[in-house]
């Protein structure tokens, strides 16, 4: 049996700050929840991510390119 998706069904993308922007110093940025709470040294941080900060354009083209 072949299963299709509905010709009205939207695909879309989300993301989260914590996982994506990076660069928490950066652009007048102030002091967030997770600048302050300690963190568990075996889990990624807040400063540094995939750096959507510097790279949304790319990011964008991406989606852009895949219909999203």
């Amino acid at each position: 049996m072949e299963r299709k998706m509905p010709k009205d069904f939207y695909w879309g993308g989300s993301v989260s700050s914590f996982q994506t922007e990076g660069h928490r110093n950066e652009g007048g940025k102030g002091v967030c929840i997770y600048d302050v709470r300690p963190m568990n040294p075996e889990f990624s941080d807040w400063n540094d991510a995939i750096d959507e900060y510097t790279r949304y354009d790319e990011d964008i083209a991406l989606m852009e390119r895949y219909g999203v």
